[in-house]
């Protein structure tokens, strides 16, 4: 029998609401594991984002809003349908017990979700999907997320795509920590850039 886990929010008046539901991997697939591999890798990613009292200084320009720009949108019911829907039952119950009704995952030191469990629209939204003549951001860093979008459409992806995808990570791999890309910072200390 396939497990599911409804995610929900408490409205004001106490009454709960569903916000969206999972399904339960019974084990962990090959697939799942290079997906958070590579969603692991997206921590090499500058996008250049100019970012003051953790708002995007940019996007703040562009539409006069203080709110948490890319961030802003995970404790809204009509946005927040991008998470991923198939997930181990130790992912699922840390999205049950941390999502927060007009907080979703967001927090004063910023969004609390392990990067690996991030949805690509959190990992690589505005500047992925507005595309790199906007952000100089090398060919790489857009295989690499295409290659996450791609894991993500699919509750269950084909063999072929997830040869693919354990290739690429290693090519990926070395070209993030040994290629031309600097590492800059330690594991832990990334500052905050698109999908912080």
């Amino acid at each position: 029998m396939v497990e599911h886990i409804k995610i929900m929010a408490i409205l004001p008046g106490g009454e709960e609401h569903t916000m969206w539901c999972v399904t339960v991997l019974e084990t962990t697939p090959r697939w799942y594991t290079i997906r958070k591999k590579l969603k692991s890798l997206t921590r090499f990613i500058d996008y250049g984002c100019n970012f003051r009292d953790g708002l995007c200084i940019r996007e703040r320009k562009e539409h006069n809003t203080s709110e948490r720009c890319c961030c802003g949108g995970c404790s809204l019911d009509s946005y927040f349908k991008y998470p991923e829907k198939v997930l181990t039952k130790e992912d699922a119950l840390f999205f049950k017990k941390n999502y927060r009704l007009r907080m979703g995952f967001w927090r004063p030191t910023g969004c609390i979700l392990p990067r690996e469990l991030r949805p690509i629209l959190c990992l690589g939204h505005r500047c992925y999907f507005l595309g790199s003549k906007h952000h100089k951001i090398p060919p790489e860093a857009i295989k690499l997320l295409n290659l996450i979008s791609d894991l993500s459409e699919s509750n269950y992806p084909s063999k072929e795509l997830v040869d693919r995808a354990e290739s690429a990570y290693w090519e990926l791999l070395i070209y993030f920590t040994h290629g031309n890309v600097p590492q800059m910072y330690e594991i832990g200390e990334i500052p905050c850039m698109a999908g912080c």
